[in-house]
Formats: C-alpha cells, structure tokens, sequence
C-alpha cells in the first residue's frame, strides 16, 4: 500500500527538533535522576523481565530485530471504546489507539488517490475505493503488525522518559508541545483533510476516524516524546572512523558494493504458437542463421542480423532490431537464453547455436559484455563512512530496546483473525463517507 501521504505528515523533524531544545536544557542536571512514580503505577525497574510478541512470521523479522516473549492475559475493558489490547510499562494499549493509527491511514491513503480523480469518479468511485482501502489497512495482518511494533517501540521510549525526568518537566514539556500540536501540527491536519476550521477539522475526526483531536493529540505528545528521547539516549555519536576502520567495514561487506555483469545482446526469434508444427518454426530459424553466417565480413554479419531481425523475427523486440538493452542474471523469464548469453564460451559478436526453450527457437549474439565488478575503496570511502555510522547507531538502539524490555513489563493480548473482521464491519458501519464533501 502506498503510504507516501501518511509519512508525509508523520515526519515531525522540525518538531523534534524543537522538543530536544527545549527538553534537553531545560534544567539542571539534577533532572536526570530517576523521579519518583507517577502515584499509583509500579517501579519499572522492580519490573520482570517480560517481553511482546511482535506478530511477526520469522520470514518477516528483521535481522537485529529485539524479541520478546510475551504475556497473554485476558482483555480488560475499562470503558466504552477504551479496551485494553496490551500494556508497555505504566502506558496501556488501547484498541482504539491503534483504530485511529490505522484509520488515518486508510483516509489519507484514500485522500491522495481520488486527488487526481474526476469529480464523476469521486461520487461514483470514491465510495468503493474508500470501503477497500479502509478494509485492508484494518484486516491486513502485516500493516496491522507494524503499527503496533512500532506504537510499542514508541511507548517504550516514552517509559523511559516518564520515570527519568522530574514532573515539573514533564509537566512543561507537555505544555510545550500542546502548543506546537496546536500552531504547527493543526494546520497541516487541516490541509490534508481539506478542512477550513478548527471546528470542521473536529467534526471531520469524529464522522470519518471515528476519534477525536483530544486523541490525536495525545499519540503526538507520545510519539514526539518517544522519539526525541530515544535520540538524547543515543546521544552525539563521538565516534571517529579511521582510514584502518573503514578499509575493514569495506572489506567486510564487499558485497554492498558490487556491480553485477551485464549484458547488451540481440536475437533471432520464432514462436512455436506462430507455426501449426515445430518442425516449420525450426527451418524457419535455420534458415534466419544461415543468412547472417553467409555474410563476408563481421560488420556485415552484424548488418544481416538486423535486418532479417527486423523482417522475420517473431518478438517484441523485432522492430528494434532484436537489440536488447543492458541486461543482469536474473532479468529473463528464460535461464536457457540467460545462460547462452552469460557464457564465456559465447565471445562478442558471435552467434550462438539453435537455443530451445518453452517458447520457441532463439539465436543470440552478445553485443556487448560487462563482467563481475568490485567499486574500488577509494570510490566509495564516503558511502562506507556513513553506512558504518548508520550500522553503529542501529545496534546502539537495538541495545537501548533490549534494556528497556527488560525494564519495562510488556504485555500483548491476543486479537483474533475474526475479531479484526468484525471490527472492520463495526467501524465501517459506524464511519460516514466523506465523498459527500467538497474536496479541493
């Protein structure tokens, strides 16, 4: 799914930037010392080492990806539209929280693909296309799966920043932020939701998310929060790569920075589905060869390929000459042809024998070869420094989540396949279309 809409507006760079100012030196040192707990939740560090499930195949984990194991309870409802589908430290998991993440995304996903779309089609089309988009971002288990790992990442995050800053600060920085939601954060809702007014805006949360701007708001300050406090925890990376430690990496991942062969190459084709017997389509390809071999020099032969290709070739490509353009293992539906071509009992210019596959009968001829490829140290130095801070600062946070996962109690409570399909039905129900609006 196309989710250039929805990371448009996430990206908060600004935002963020912002809140490290203002979080990071805002007092004194006295506030990194742990604060006490919010009255009523647990010491996180007296926790037990607990984990999540993330949902995810393992064909579908990443390498590196922190693990953990879960603790299923039963689902608790607290009150209407506030059930508890899992819990990170002392913040809960609501089913709504999640509903609205998605929901979101359906709108604006929806949004950016009736925006090129004729007013006719929007009142006709629009309906239909909504309902199926909506529908996959509510019942897909992969895009239902990375919004919640990455929501719990963030919630972990947040924990951790809760329990380490005093709740004066806490308190300010709250406030802070509910006035960049409020001067920033608003008006780019409001252009994507086509929306004039503060009121409407709030209007259109309620009809079409099903939520409210109280919600919204609240998932920003988290989401905010969560992030800037994971960079502070990351800290300016003082690290210095040598000339030594940058040969080593290169040395180390050599495949990144391979060229793979190519080839730039040209055919004779017959199809067998052209011809009521194989036997007519085979004489038919002899006699193409036979008339490029005939030819007195190598330039004429070249010269006779392409015309008779142009003539009597059965592909795509006949027009062109039967010139294909540059070509890598892997790029054609047929290994024989693959094969011939990459072969370096094939020189250049030359014809290959009669090849047969699936299709018909082919004879190529390599125009030009690339081999196998290594970019040389000093090409790639750059690209090898920033690809080495860029892994060192991966593991430092893949290090960083392990900690707060055993820090923090991490529960996950079990949402069946059939109860994603029926909250598919309950909120789309529920929801009225915006198709009705007049969208500019």
């Amino acid at each position: 799914m196309n989710k250039t809409a929805y990371k448009d507006l996430c990206n908060k760079s600004v935002f963020l930037l912002i809140l490290t100012v203002s979080l990071f030196f805002l007092g004194n040192s006295e506030g990194y010392s742990q604060s006490e707990p919010v009255p009523g939740q647990t010491d996180p560090s007296a926790s037990n080492s607990s984990g999540v499930e993330s949902g995810k195949s393992d064909s579908q984990k990443k390498p590196g990806d922190v693990q953990f194991s879960p603790q299923v309870s039963g689902t608790k409802i607290y009150y209407e539209g506030a059930e508890t589908i899992g819990r990170v430290g002392h913040e809960a998991i609501l089913k709504r929280d999640i509903l609205h993440q998605l929901r979101k995304m359906a709108q604006l996903q929806w949004l950016h693909v009736i925006s090129s779309m004729s007013e006719e089609d929007k009142k006709t089309k629009g309906p239909e296309i909504r309902k199926q988009i909506l529908k996959e971002c509510l019942t897909d288990s992969k895009i239902y799966t990375e919004t919640l790992d990455n929501y719990i990442r963030k919630l972990l995050y947040y924990n951790d920043f809760v329990v380490s800053r005093p709740k004066e600060q806490i308190t300010e920085q709250n406030k802070k932020l509910t006035d960049i939601f409020n001067s920033d954060y608003v008006p780019e809702i409001m252009k994507q939701f086509h929306c004039k007014t503060y009121i409407e805006l709030e209007e259109y949360y309620k009809k079409e998310l099903l939520s409210t701007l109280e919600q919204e708001k609240r998932l920003f300050i988290q989401d905010t929060i969560g992030s800037s406090w994971l960079e502070f925890n990351l800290g300016s990376d003082q690290f210095k790569p040598t000339g030594v430690d940058l040969r080593r990496y290169y040395e180390a991942h050599m495949d990144r920075y391979k060229v793979d062969a190519r080839i730039k190459w040209q055919a004779l084709s017959v199809r067998f589905s052209n011809h009521p017997i194989k036997q007519e389509a085979y004489n038919k390809i002899v006699s193409m060869g036979n008339y490029v071999l005939s030819a007195s020099s190598p330039e004429e032969q070249k010269k006779r390929f392409t015309e008779i290709a142009k003539k009597e070739s059965e592909d795509f490509f006949a027009r062109d000459g039967g010139v294909r353009d540059w070509t890598k293992r892997g790029a054609l539906n047929s290994k024989i042809i693959e094969d011939a071509i990459f072969s370096k009992d094939l020189p250049v210019g030359a014809l290959s024998r009669i090849l047969e596959d699936d299709m018909g009968y082919t004879i190529v001829s390599v125009l030009k070869r690339e081999d196998d490829y290594w970019k040389p140290f000093v090409e790639v130095q750059e690209e090898v420094r920033k690809k080495l801070l860029e892994d060192r600062k991966d593991a430092l946070k893949l290090e960083y989540e392990r900690t707060l996962s055993k820090r923090f109690t991490i529960e996950l409570y079990t949402v069946g396949a059939e109860e994603q399909q029926r909250r598919f039905q309950t909120y789309f129900k529920q929801s009225q279309s915006a198709t009705g609006r007049e969208l500019k």
